[in-house]
């Protein structure tokens, strides 16, 4: 077949599994009001009270911070460390540190702004938001540790765990890359006013996006477990190890509300490293939003963050053998939290959905 009408038949598909989606999205959205309206509710609860009040004071300091810091003066300090261990410039520690953190989407944004501002090349900002993708100090620590398992230690492990993957990674990732020319170009300056109204509508826009991207994601997983769908396709897959399919069914899709689904059902805490770690189809898309002008492959993310999940499982049973946990599975969860379905047989609703979405990208990108 010519690569023309390839073309043309890959458009044609994409289109009708774009309209297949649409009408049954659509279907769902009036046979199940009841359970639409419910996900709705239960998910901005979420966001009100669990997810905003343990970001928002991070995401403003972070943000106010990366303004008031003399930019030429840390890329003098740090140019050397950046050069030498992951091959990057060292106006790049800023966008590293943040990644790190202070979690996504804070790290994925300042490396968009960046990279628009010519600060940064291609190359480095696709290595910075895929090999230093992680929740940061505030989700692990604060709302996982510290809200969903009462234990701010079990937080510190996860985040430890997670941070010594993702920089093993990026530092493998320098042998495939070259040592960049610095680029002195610098950000003009803010008064105080101007800093203080940026940080705050930055963050405000950065938590508003998330919490859409957690309350759709929430609600198209719901409608396919309470429409069957997932029962359905969980006779098929028999065969999938229990163990997996919660870990899949909790952060292959959404992680933030799947967080607390993996505490519900009691999934063990290196899986749930790992979840954290992996991110989502739903972190995924939020990170595309930012580079929409960029030629970055999704594939090529979903397969660095699988790498870095399979490390950070690992990693956390080896810090496990010196901070005991056996307190972790007898912290009651506060359940009017998180009023979440528990995703014993959910795992193929998200793998279902998750599949429909990674075609339509792979197709888009095809086309």
């Amino acid at each position: 077949m010519k690569k023309g009408a390839k073309t043309h038949w890959l458009f044609i598909f994409r289109h009708v599994l774009v309209f297949l989606l649409f009408v049954s999205l659509f279907t769902m959205l009036i046979l199940y009001k009841e359970s639409v309206s419910k996900s709705i509710y239960n998910s901005i609860n979420y966001c009100l009270s669990a997810l905003y009040p343990s970001l928002f004071p991070f995401m403003f300091a972070s943000k106010f911070f990366y303004l008031s810091v003399p930019e030429n003066l840390l890329t003098k300090i740090f140019s050397p460390f950046m050069k030498k261990l992951f091959k990057l410039r060292g106006n790049c520690f800023l966008a590293f540190i943040f990644a790190l953190f202070f979690g996504y989407p804070l790290g994925a944004k300042f490396t968009s702004s960046m990279l628009n501002e010519n600060k940064i090349s291609e190359n480095e900002a696709f290595r910075l938001f895929s090999c230093c993708l992680s929740p940061g100090i505030p989700f692990c620590v604060l709302f996982v540790g510290g809200k969903l398992l009462g234990n701010i230690y079990i937080g510190i492990v996860i985040f430890i765990s997670i941070i010594i993957s993702n920089i093993l990674i990026l530092f493998v990732s320098s042998f495939f890359s070259k040592t960049p020319a610095e680029i002195n170009n610098v950000t003009p300056k803010l008064n105080i006013y101007e800093k203080v109204s940026f940080s705050l509508n930055s963050s405000a826009k950065a938590l508003l996006n998330m919490a859409l991207y957690v309350l759709i994601f929430r609600l198209l997983s719901d409608l396919l477990f309470v429409s069957g769908t997932s029962a359905k396709l969980n006779s098929i897959l028999f065969f999938i190890p229990s163990e997996i399919k919660a870990f899949l069914s909790c952060f292959l899709f959404e992680v933030t509300g799947g967080t607390a689904d993996a505490v519900n059902i009691n999934l063990s805490l290196p899986y749930i490293t790992a979840g954290l770690s992996f991110g989502g189809l739903s972190i995924f898309f939020q990170l595309f939003s930012f580079f929409k002008s960029h030629s970055f492959r999704l594939y090529k993310l979903i397969f660095i963050r699988a790498f870095c999940a399979f490390l950070s499982y690992f990693v956390c049973k080896i810090l496990l053998f010196f901070i005991p946990y056996s307190d972790y599975y007898e912290i009651a969860v506060n359940q009017n939290l998180v009023n979440s379905v528990v995703f014993q047989n959910n795992f193929l609703s998200v793998a279902f959905l998750s599949l429909l979405f990674l075609s339509l990208v792979l197709l888009t990108e095809k086309a």
